[in-house]
């Protein structure tokens, strides 16, 4: 049961990515305030689905490795992976 609903949203993958809002800047900024981080920070962010948190932080500079064990899901991140930005 476990493994078939960690599997749930890359089975959904393309329509989590049309569905689901990114995050508002105001709380990205918070994270990245509350944590202490400064442009090219090291962070690693785990399962990080399509990228909706990663993008705006990899834009302000942090430098991310990213794990996301759906494939589908890592499948549509992976080429929008600012150059540079970190790794997935």
């Amino acid at each position: 049961m476990k493994r078939e609903r960690r599997a749930t949203f890359d089975r959904a993958a393309e329509l989590y990515e049309r569905a689901r809002p990114g995050y508002p800047d105001e709380l990205i900024d918070d994270v990245v305030a509350l944590a202490g981080l400064r442009p090219r920070s090291r962070v690693v962010e785990i399962g990080c689905g399509t990228g909706k948190a990663t993008l705006p932080l990899a834009e302000g500079g942090l430098r991310i490795t990213c794990v996301e064990l759906g494939a589908s899901l890592a499948a549509i991140f992976g080429p929008v992976l600012p150059r540079g930005a970190g790794r997935l």
